[in-house]
């Protein structure tokens, strides 16, 4: 075991940890994804992938005992949800397709985990590697990242298992501006219908 690894060894299995209703011990100890625990931008736990990419630092490590992305939009949307208010009503998960080491690219998630108490927030952080580099991956991973804030939005709610009509009346927009949006979304993903945006979104946003 590296000692990176071996720095968290343990820390797993406290069950009392902010986030331990968030993500289940069993899942996040053995996930081939890189998962990590983070609360006032310290790294409370971490499994055996991030312990890797850690010690590779690429595309997180640790600075002063708190974790920094090498991606500075990962990063400022790693310190907005680091500091987020308790009570606050604002956006709780952002997706960026991130560069590591090498030629290696991953999807960072980055999710607020709600907070007990006067607890500081915590954040989860997963970053879920992709394999390979046809170019269809690679036309797909940079339409991923074309995506404006709305676009997003509305991927998003696709995963959520939403209709049209939904995501209309919960944005407030007309279904015909929604619609335009979607096909925005066919052309950007190089998908053809709304099951395939809802099938690829549950692999990019399981959110």
């Amino acid at each position: 075991m590296s000692e990176v690894a071996h720095a968290f060894d343990g820390a797993l299995r406290d069950a009392s940890a902010p986030a331990a209703a968030y993500v289940g011990w069993q899942m996040f100890d053995n996930n081939p994804t890189a998962m990590l625990i983070t609360r006032a931008r310290q790294v409370e736990h971490a499994n055996p992938a991030a312990a890797v990419l850690l010690e590779a630092h690429r595309p997180i490590t640790v600075a002063a005992g708190r974790l920094r992305f090498e991606d500075a939009r990962a990063q400022a949307a790693f310190e907005l949800l680091s500091r987020a208010d308790h009570g606050a009503d604002a956006r709780r998960t952002f997706a960026f397709v991130v560069e590591g080491e090498g030629d290696r690219t991953f999807i960072a998630q980055l999710s607020l985990a709600k907070p007990r108490g006067g607890d500081a927030p915590s954040v989860v952080v997963a970053l879920t590697p992709f394999s390979g580099a046809s170019q269809s991956r690679e036309a797909m991973l940079q339409g991923f990242t074309d995506l404006t804030p709305t676009e997003r939005a509305i991927f998003a709610a696709f995963v959520d298992g939403a209709d049209i009509q939904a995501i209309a009346a919960r944005m407030d927009r007309s279904v015909e501006t929604v619609r335009w949006h979607v096909r925005n979304l066919f052309t950007k993903l190089g998908v053809n219908s709304q099951a395939d945006l809802a099938r690829l979104g549950a692999l990019l946003l399981p959110i």
